[in-house]
């Protein structure tokens, strides 16, 4: 396109050079042949600009288009990048990034690790593409519970995270037993053969965010939760604060 431009503005200069010369041309004649001559070379001049011009405005159309299409391509490779390719929701990536940003705005922040109990067993059971059904029904259960600021993300496996912007720890717990039983509600069948497969449960660990500490230890407070959610009945949600009686007795 610059290239076209420097093209077209050398034109421009020799038009109005041919313009001077023309016009000088048409004063200086004394005769009809010379005004003809003077009037065929501005239509030359005027046809070679129109078409500079024309090429011109073609190439600039078209780097538009290609402008808009790059663009729309790279925020599909950023969206892509952000989130998880089987469930659609937001993946490790974006948690820890909008973790991070939740960290330093000084206001409450709980951070809930959520895990499908006995997933190994129903994958084996029913095989893997089922269970990608599974994951993706849980996934939509946590985004449809989760608002404003609020993010739910896969973390990896069968293991799903929530950041609770603004949330106070007992909160996050109304917001993860809501999200616990609209999960375990659920009951899960083969759409094909019509077989009854049960229903899924979630144990969940749920952290209030300490300032000053690192992402690194406030995931690892909310997985000690999960932990002990999955190791004393599952289907719960297991607050940091109820380890921390569990520890001093």
């Amino acid at each position: 396109v610059l290239e076209m431009m420097g093209d077209a503005s050398g034109g421009v200069a020799d038009f109005g050079k041919t313009l001077t010369e023309s016009l000088g041309a048409l004063t200086d004649s004394k005769g009809l042949v010379g005004i003809r001559e003077a009037v065929q070379s501005l239509a030359l001049e005027t046809q070679k600009m129109q078409k500079s011009n024309s090429a011109l405005q073609s190439k600039l159309k078209e780097s538009s288009q290609e402008i808009a299409s790059l663009r729309k391509n790279l925020e599909d490779v950023q969206r892509e990048a952000m989130t998880d390719a089987l469930t659609g929701i937001a993946n490790r990536t974006t948690l820890r990034q909008r973790a991070m940003e939740a960290m330093e705005d000084g206001e409450p922040l709980c951070l809930a690790l959520a895990d499908i109990d006995f997933f190994k067993k129903f994958n084996d059971t029913y095989g893997h593409q089922t269970g990608d059904q599974v994951l993706k029904l849980v996934a939509n259960i946590l985004q449809g519970n989760v608002k404003g600021k609020d993010l739910a993300a896969r973390y990896g496996g069968e293991e799903f995270a929530l950041i609770l912007p603004t949330t106070k720890l007992y909160d996050a717990k109304t917001v993860c037993d809501h999200i616990r039983n609209a999960v375990s509600t659920k009951r899960i069948r083969n759409r094909t053969t019509g077989e009854e497969m049960g229903n899924i449960t979630l144990s969940i660990g749920v952290a209030l965010y300490h300032p000053g500490e690192s992402l690194t230890d406030f995931i690892s407070r909310s997985d000690e939760g999960l932990y002990f959610a999955k190791g004393n009945g599952r289907n719960q949600t297991v607050l940091e604060t109820q380890l921390e009686v569990i520890n001093a007795d």
